[in-house]
């Protein structure tokens, strides 16, 4: 009896050691961008996502989580930049549109 007690407590002790990981409670932090110059008839695409609108204003900053993404802009449906941005936690980048 007290064998099946002591490993019932070891085996319930492993479990929950395992159950909760620092990683996943933390919150992904952000980093942020905004774009520059020529913003006309413009959209991006991030990480293979979905097309959308940009204003091109400092004002107008986009979130993202740190790490490695992949751009995509377009102009007039016409690709003219894909590029691979590294983005570091609570930074601004600027992305200047010519």
């Amino acid at each position: 009896m007290r064998r099946v007690v002591l490993l019932s407590v070891l085996v319930l002790s492993l479990f929950l050691s395992g159950c909760s990981s620092k990683d996943e409670l933390k919150p992904k932090k952000k980093s942020y961008f905004y774009f520059s110059g020529k913003a006309d008839n413009v959209e991006i695409r991030i990480d293979e996502g979905t097309k959308f609108d940009i204003v091109a204003s400092k004002k107008s900053l986009y979130s993202i989580d740190e790490g490695a993404h992949v751009i995509e802009i377009f102009r007039k449906n016409q690709m003219i930049l894909k590029y691979n941005f590294v983005f570091e936690a609570d930074r601004v980048k600027e992305i200047e549109l010519r």
